[in-house]
């Protein structure tokens, strides 16, 4: 709010005759070397400077290096992030997969089943990931690790 009628104050300034810095200003639009925030910074700058001093008004302006103040300002930092997983190849799921394909093919054979389709794992193994868990909280390799993000796929390839 106080910003707007700030910004409503300085453009009425520069549209006056008491405004002497129009054609600076003018000047520094038509060079194209700024961008319109930092015009539009110059031109509050110089309304605050030299219409509000010369004014003997009730209100005081400040006018001080942004740096300074920015460097006690506090933002946590947001990120986003995704995870693909291309392919996924484990020993233990191999061989728990062939034991169960030979314990099929014995019962086939035995005519304790009538056929026996083997199972198979595709190209990239995608399918026998259950479970994924990341830890996006430690960079360093020293530190032990512990998962602070878990995903568990169901059995239809849903996430929860």
């Amino acid at each position: 709010m106080l910003y707007k009628l700030i910004r409503k104050k300085r453009d009425l300034w520069f549209r006056s005759a008491a405004c002497t810095v129009g054609e600076l200003t003018d000047y520094m639009m038509r060079q194209g070397k700024m961008r319109d925030a930092q015009i539009e910074a110059i031109k509050t700058y110089l309304f605050l400077k030299i219409s509000c001093e010369n004014n003997n008004t009730l209100i005081e302006i400040e006018l001080r290096d942004l740096k300074e103040v920015l460097d006690s300002v506090v933002v946590e930092d947001e990120a986003e992030w995704k995870v693909y997983v291309t392919n996924f190849h484990s020993d233990r799921v191999c061989r728990k997969i062939e034991e169960l394909n030979k314990k099929g093919q014995q019962q086939a054979t035995l005519g304790k089943k009538k056929s026996y389709k083997h199972l198979t794992i595709s190209e990239d193994g995608l399918e026998t990931i259950e479970w994924i868990s990341l830890d996006s909280a430690n960079a360093d390799k020293e530190i032990p690790w512990h998962s602070d993000s878990e995903i568990k796929i169901d059995k239809l390839g849903l996430c929860h």
